[in-house]
């Protein structure tokens, strides 16, 4: 027997690779089993169940009292054995249960009446053939008329490599003459010489190995009967079948359903055996199955022959509906705490699962276990959300037949049963309950651990540390007072580290069914369980558990409607009673109102000291969950949620409050799986189903995401959060109109607002109807709330003139896009050739991912500061105190943006660049900085509050593909015909940009139109039959989902030409293509963000790509259409230096450096901002304002 290697564990399987498991022998899954095959057995709660080769019977016993209405006669050679198990039964007065021991002869001889079931366990192969027949004959004649049989045998063609092990093993037993002993010593050493060398060879000897791995587990008694005695004559399924025959039984199913599936080993598998087998002889077929899958042990189930026309060929998986299921294991955690998509089964090992509907079904029976879901239950508990929105539309059967598939794939040990009368005490204890079992100390070999059998026929290894553990439960409902009970007889540890040891081993109980009890009692454990983990990351095991147990779903084990279901089934718990009291309701309002008007980290340390007071009380929690969050610091958030639902599990706001919080952190697999638990159960919370569709966005399911945030405002009908996620879902979807109809709605309910805000603004770039006047003046409103709240605060900073114009510089950068992200294409070459002696970067990190491209871009940084979870007056003391010289902002009115930290100015000078091609609207930013052909100076400063500083081209931008990938031959040289294409972000496709497509592909009826990053395929098709309104006609155009950057990358190979998008024009996307030779026809905007397309085809010299009206923009594309050769030759000469409009020679930071060096003059001068370009070596042009 192996032992576990790991002190923290409490338990194992007593005999790991020893034949079948021994649940598929117990008499629920011979019933099950025989079913699916159009046989009916006899209901097992007041069966007769006979077994031989039973052993002590630990299984058995525990299986007799479970059921205590059935009979059982267990009978073993051995009688040394038997009496260990005659002598509990006696102690324990067990009236239903009788233990012999006798041999083959005395047995033929009794007469114990017939049973419903019988069980041959590995007796069977060590029995001559006439003695198998003999006792094949008595188990027919004492068979019930729809009894059962089941016959545990080896069988070739597997046991072959068995047979080789025999011969080595008589061999070098042979060459001994002593005693049996010495001969069992030489045996074993043998073994031990082709354990160790057979994993030395390697595939060849596969099949071996796993003998010699069972032998080794194996007792000395049973080693010498199979091996050395000669008595295991394995035989063929066909043989053994002939013999049932003789006897009058038939042959049904083996007890493992699926390893006589040729399905179950693949299709292929399946379509030979249907070919060799076309007349679909069932023992015929399986036999041919064995000789594929060298199968060495059979499980057979009979019946008796009178009832062979019932035998169905082959399963009928329609009936797995009938059962009740059951799985254990569950999923991994990943590091940051997260659901991983790797499970872990029964036996240990671990399988990654992608297919949602299969993660469904897993979550929901792993998280009922021990309890088992009906068809019904199973699936409720894992329908979409969807289905609760609108059940006619999104009713599916994903459930039912992701079950058959996950049946067929049997790697996650599904346990299935027809319902009947439960294992005693299964759903009535409202506490947990030792389940009925035998156990046996496993003496000096292995001191500390006891072998122990459950009434599911299964063995383990169990710490006696547990097993007392499972005498405590003896049905209380505290699960308080249970621990206490251990904790006092437990050596002195920390009462935490005690808490953590406690679940652990009640843990291992739950995962070897070794303790039972209704809904109510699994749920005060699982409670437990959360308050125990929650400062750590395990309480993620206990809240599926949790959720299952703990609320008014249907019954796990019966009855129930799965439709009528709310929060509230629990009451609050331990101190609810003393929440009135008067000291913890002042120091409460006391808190709240620091939360609501004081500085944000005083509320944090009065929430602090409050949970430390009243630790009970769950609005202590509560509240400091809502501070941290409020702050930004949503990693911080979750334990005090955790900690509250422990206390109070009926408030739906926590529960939001914690989904929130995975969410923020970046464990959107977890908020997603608890977000979709809890709707379930609590279908009426606005909050949730809005982060739901959230969190869908960010999964690039706008339409659910979009579904799901409409449902939320009929609940929340005023939530400008709600309105303000649905602006950004339908812009992701490309309706840009109704995207701002949603921002201005959110801004009505909230005007000062400035997250909405900024999303107002991202949103109007996207409009061609808003002057650039009037989207100045949006943007400065920003700038005035923003600043108003700066002036509000308190905090001021303060820089004086007149320092040193050339000292060395510290510049700041903030920014939540420094990973992998276009801005980090256009920084990151700078930033490795900044001259770092004369400028040290200082990098503030809002992103919540810290990736590869992260770490490059550490590395050029005198400091790198994550900032994500502090508040924007903690980042602006963070920079003062880094003694920032200038601070640029990388992210504008993007997501993660930190501008309103800039109102405060905690740097002498301020600029914004790249990430947002607009001004910030903040008079507390002094520059931006532009590509000089962009436009001519003076025409664009009326858009800015910021002075601009117009920077020539470089070759800053990088490509992050290999230099042989980037220039491919121009694809309407094989094609015949121009390939048009546009890879930018769908929100930017306005109608008016389809119209001008449109008008380009009627014109050019030979040409293609590639759309790449559509969210999904219902986008394809709404865009395709927007064009085909305007004459396009379907075969010119294809469509392409969003991809990962080799795909996106690899796209460029079948692409001529992109047909710019207007007013906001490609920026990543043009230059992505331009260095691999592609142009881009582009219309020059009247804004910023109008004229990217026009810097880029300037700084490469491909002016004739850039059009000054629409239907100059129309004409331009036609033209090129027709003008194949000139842009192969474009595409075939292009290199970034060949314009000679970029200097290879000048380094990427030269301009920039000189830059910041003309901006810090004139601050040390006392100088007002001033617009100013930097010249190809580097001299300053002032403009003026």
């Amino acid at each position: 027997m192996r032992l576990p290697n790991l002190d923290q564990d409490f338990l194992a399987p007593a005999d790991p690779g020893q034949g079948v498991n021994g649940e598929l022998l117990s008499p629920e899954h011979l019933r099950a089993a025989a079913y699916l095959h159009g046989v009916a057995g006899n209901p097992v709660s007041g069966a007769r169940v006979l077994e031989l080769g039973c052993g002590a019977g630990t299984h058995l016993i525990a299986w007799a009292q479970a059921y205590p209405r059935a009979q059982v006669v267990g009978v073993d050679l051995d009688p040394a054995v038997v009496e260990v198990g005659q002598a509990f039964v006696q102690e324990h007065g067990l009236g239903n249960i009788a233990l012999l021991a006798t041999d083959l002869g005395d047995l033929l001889q009794s007469d114990f009446g017939q049973f419903d079931y019988i069980v041959i366990r590995g007796v069977f192969s060590l029995l001559a053939n006439d003695a198998r027949q003999v006792l094949l004959d008595y188990c027919a004649k004492n068979l019930a008329p729809e009894g059962l049989l089941c016959c545990q045998y080896s069988t070739y063609p597997g046991w072959r490599a068995g047979d080789t092990l025999r011969d080595a093993l008589l061999l070098q037993s042979g060459l001994n003459d002593g005693s049996d002993e010495s001969r069992l010593a030489a045996a074993r050493s043998m073994l031990t010489f082709l354990s160790i060398g057979l994993a030395q060879v390697g595939r060849e000897a596969q099949g071996l190995q796993g003998f010699v791995a069972q032998a080794e587990q194996e007792s000395d008694d049973l080693l010498s009967l199979k091996y050395l005695q000669g008595l295991n004559t394995p035989c063929y399924l066909i043989e053994f079948t002939g013999m049932a025959e003789q006897a009058g039984l038939t042959y049904v199913s083996d007890v493992h359903v699926q390893s006589e599936m040729p399905e179950h080993y693949g299709k292929r598998i399946a379509e030979l055996c249907a070919a060799i087998n076309p007349g679909q002889h069932k023992v015929l077929g399986q036999q041919y199955l064995d000789f594929l899958v060298n199968r060495s042990l059979r499980c057979s189930i009979l019946t008796r022959a009178a009832r062979a026309d019932d035998v169905l060929p082959s399963p009928d998986l329609s009936r797995l509906k009938d059962f009740q299921w059951t799985a254990r294991g569950g999923r991994q955690l990943r590091g940051n705490g997260s659901f991983d998509d790797t499970y872990r089964t029964p036996d240990g090992q671990l399988h990654q699962v992608t297919d949602p509907d299969q993660q469904a079904v897993l979550d929901a029976l792993t998280a009922a276990w021990p309890a088992s879901l009906r068809q019904e239950q199973l699936t409720w508990h894992c329908q979409n959300p969807e289905v609760l929105i609108d059940s006619a539309r999104f009713a599916s059967e994903a459930p039912w037949r992701t079950l058959r598939e996950l049946f067929l794939k049997d790697c996650f040990g599904f346990g299935f049963r027809l319902p009947e009368t439960m294992p005693a005490g299964a759903t009535q204890s409202r506490g947990l309950l030792a389940r009925p079992r035998l156990e046996l100390a496993c003496g000096g070999q292995q001191p500390g651990w006891s072998r122990v059998s459950n009434d599911r026929y299964e063995t383990w290894l169990a710490r006696d540390e547990a097993l007392a553990v499972a005498r405590l439960f003896d049905g209380i409902t505290d699960f308080d007072r249970v621990f206490e009970r251990f904790a006092s007889v437990t050596p002195e540890q920390a009462r935490t580290q005690l808490m953590e040891r406690f679940c652990g081993i009640v843990d291992a109980l739950r995962h070897g069914g070794l303790l039972l009890g209704g809904p109510s009692a699994w749920a005060e454990y699982f409670r437990f369980s959360l308050e125990t983990h929650a400062d750590g990351m395990k309480w993620m095991h206990a809240v599926l558990p949790w959720l299952m147990h703990g609320f008014a779903v249907p019954a796990l084990q019966g009855g129930g409607q799965p439709y009528a279901l709310a929060f509230g089934a629990q009451a609050n718990r331990k101190g609810a009673q003393d929440a009135a009291s008067r000291q913890f309701r002042e120091s409460l309002k006391k808190t709240w109102a620091a939360h609501l008007n004081g500085p944000r980290q005083a509320a944090l340390e009065e929430a602090q000291k409050l949970a430390q007071r009243f630790p009970r009380q769950q609005d202590a929690w509560k509240l400091l969950a809502m501070v941290h969050m409020s702050m930004g610091r949503d990693d911080l958030s979750t334990a005090p949620a955790v900690h509250a639902i422990a206390l109070a599990s009926n408030d739906p706001d926590i529960y939001y409050i914690l989904v929130n919080a995975l969410w923020k952190s970046s464990r959107n697999h977890a908020a997603d799986l608890l977000a979709k638990w809890l709707l379930l159960r609590c279908p009426t919370s606005g909050p949730l189903w809005n982060v739901l569709g959230t969190l869908r966005r960010e999964y690039s399911d706008a339409h659910a995401a979009e579904l799901f945030c409409t449902h939320a405002l009929k609940f929340l009908p005023n939530d400008s959060d709600i309105m303000n996620n649905l602006g950004n879902i339908v812009s992701d979807l490309g309706a840009m109109e109704a995207a701002v109809g949603w921002f201005e709605k959110a801004l009505a309910q909230e005007p000062n607002n400035l997250g909405i805000r900024s999303n107002y603004l991202f949103a109007l770039l996207h409009n061609s109807h808003i002057s650039p006047e009037a989207l100045f003046a949006q943007h400065r409103a920003y700038g005035q709330i923003a600043e108003e709240n700066a002036r509000k605060s308190g905090q001021s900073f303060f820089f004086t003139p007149g320092q040193d114009p050339e000292r060395p510089l510290r510049i700041g950068f903030v920014s939540a896009d420094l990973r992998n992200h276009a801005v980090s294409s256009f920084i990151e070459r700078i930033w490795r050739d900044l001259d770092k002696a004369r400028f040290s970067i200082y990098a503030y990190s809002n992103a919540l991912i810290h990736d590869a491209v992260s770490e490059r871009l550490k590395r050029s940084c005198a400091q790198w500061r994550p900032v994500a979870g502090i508040d924007d007056v903690q980042l602006a003391r963070l920079i003062q105190e880094d003694q920032i010289d200038i601070l640029i902002d990388l992210s504008g009115h993007t997501a993660g943006s930190r501008l309103p930290m800039f109102a405060f100015r905690p740097a002498p000078v301020q600029m914004g660049w790249i990430g947002y091609p607009c001004t910030t609207g903040l008079e507390a930013m002094d520059y931006y900085i532009a590509d000089k052909n962009m436009a001519e100076p003076g025409e664009l400063e009326r858009q800015f509050t910021e002075a601009l500083i117009y920077l020539p081209p470089s070759s800053s931008f990088e490509l992050n593909v290999q230099p042989a990938e980037r220039i491919t031959q121009a694809p309407c040289l094989r094609n015949g015909y121009v390939t048009f294409a546009s890879l930018n972000r769908p929100k930017k496709i306005s109608e008016d940009v389809l119209k001008i497509w449109a008008a380009v592909l009627t014109q050019a009826r030979d040409a293609r139109m590639l759309i790449g990053n559509m969210f999904d395929e219902q986008m394809s098709v709404d865009i395709s039959k927007r064009l085909q309104r305007y004459g396009v006609a379907p075969e010119q155009l294809t469509f392409r989902l969003h991809t990962g950057w080799a795909e996106y990358i690899a796209l460029h190979r079948d692409i001529d030409i992109l047909l710019d998008t207007f007013p906001y024009t490609g920026g990543t996307t043009s230059a992505n293509a331009v260095l691999q030779g592609i142009p881009t026809v582009t219309l020059n905007g009247k804004t910023m963000v109008g004229k990217q397309g026009v810097a880029i085809m300037k700084a490469v010299g491909l002016e004739a790509f850039i059009a000054s009206s629409s239907d100059e923009y129309v004409d331009l594309a036609v033209k090129w259409s027709h003008s194949v050769d000139e842009l192969a030759r474009i595409r075939a000469g292009y290199r970034p230096e060949s314009s000679g409009r970029v200097d290879p020679s000048v380094q990427a930071a030269f301009f920039f450096e000189a830059a910041m060096r003309e901006a810090w003059r004139r601050f040390c001068l006392g100088l007002d901002r001033a617009s100013f370009s930097i010249e190809s070596r580097g001299i300053v042009t002032l403009h003026g304002r």
